[in-house]
């Protein structure tokens, strides 16, 4: 499989891209325990360069890291001071990922709204559910269809100085359902500017759908928000973006 985050990993970080992930990861943390999640092993699956990790390992967990993206993992590696800290790293598909036992919870932060299918995303939610015992915890995100097809036709410059110039199109495939965002990146290198292109391709979800398919695969739904964990209703949600917090119950 090929490395699509290959080019976007020299300027995650930089472009602010793991800046999500960096805030949503203290608050839904906090949301859980206040409803009565405990646990200190934590599968970040998805781990990207580590935005979610480098909070977690401040905290003291036991944190291991899944992402299919070589080049991500490596920057998420250089970027995290390990000594100390119970933190392992795995390259591996978030669709068919080796069970990880005794895990209290999994966080998937950006991740389900880059599988392909419905059949992905079953298998995501059946393979995650295959490494958590009753009462264990998923969480993770989601862009509403809404909030995807909201992007459709913009074009917008994510930074511009003396280092990075970078812009973004996106389209958004309304038969589909899925938004296809591309990527322009000059980046200054020996008095020269060298020119990046990179391609993501996010799908979007019926939420009833999502809540059919943890059913399905042994999880119950203990809350569903906006990502200022106000309570929605999943016929419709007007939220561009959610996070689910469900547990294992088979």
């Amino acid at each position: 499989m090929s490395d699509a985050y290959g080019a976007l990993a020299l300027f995650y970080d930089a472009l602010g891209m793991s800046n999500f992930a960096l805030r949503a990861t203290p608050a839904v943390l906090q949301f859980a325990q206040q409803n009565d999640w405990l646990g200190r092993r934590i599968v970040d699956l998805g781990c990207g360069t580590g935005g979610s990790v480098r909070w977690l390992a401040s905290q003291g967990y036991n944190i291991t890291a899944i992402d299919t993206s070589p080049a991500m993992l490596d920057t998420a590696r250089r970027s995290i001071d390990s000594r100390g800290v119970a933190l392992q790293w795995i390259e591996g598909d978030a669709r068919a990922v080796e069970p990880i036992q005794g895990s209290d919870l999994v966080l998937a932060i950006d991740v389900l709204n880059e599988m392909s299918s419905v059949r992905e995303l079953e298998n995501t939610f059946t393979s995650i559910a295959r490494g958590l015992e009753a009462d264990k915890w998923l969480i993770f995100d989601l862009h509403t269809l809404q909030g995807l097809a909201a992007d459709h036709g913009s074009t917008r410059l994510l930074r511009a100085d003396d280092d990075i110039t970078a812009i973004i199109s996106s389209v958004y495939d309304h038969e589909r359902q899925t938004l296809q965002e591309s990527y322009t990146l000059f980046h200054a290198e020996a008095n020269n500017w060298t020119r990046y292109s990179a391609a993501r391709t996010l799908r979007g979800f019926p939420v009833q759908l999502i809540i059919a398919l943890l059913a399905r695969t042994g999880f119950e739904v203990v809350a569903l928000t906006t990502t200022n964990f106000e309570a929605v209703q999943p016929v419709n949600p007007s939220a561009a973006r959610l996070f689910c917090f469900a547990r294992r119950v088979s």
